[in-house]
């Protein structure tokens, strides 16, 4: 998910969107460090639109993935904390999707 800098486990939470029966939002929250010692947030943001919400990957018709790093700086004790409790706060109102892949926004 993070690559050669992602520095933690990642924690996620998933929304099904109210209007669009196939949409869904998996935010992927874990720390970064391209030096081993500051540590910042990265939330990865994955929209998929899918034929069966139950398995968005396997039955994905559209998806595009938004990258988040925090300004903010830990150190190792308090990065995992730290990505633990930002994953736990966040809210759907944070995601601003209309749940249709761009052609359906004609329609």
């Amino acid at each position: 998910m993070g690559g050669d800098v992602q520095a933690t486990e990642s924690h996620s939470v998933r929304y099904r969107h109210v209007r669009h029966r196939g949409a869904v939002v998996t935010v992927y929250v874990f720390g970064q460090s391209s030096d081993g010692r500051a540590f910042q947030v990265t939330t990865m943001t994955e929209h998929v639109v899918c034929d069966d919400v139950g398995d968005p990957g396997g039955t994905e018709r559209w998806a595009e993935i938004t990258y988040v790093t925090g300004p903010e700086k830990y150190s190792a004790k308090n990065i995992h904390q730290a990505v633990r409790r930002i994953a736990e706060r966040h809210r759907p109102d944070q995601i601003q999707w209309d749940g249709r892949a761009p052609w359906e926004k004609d329609q």
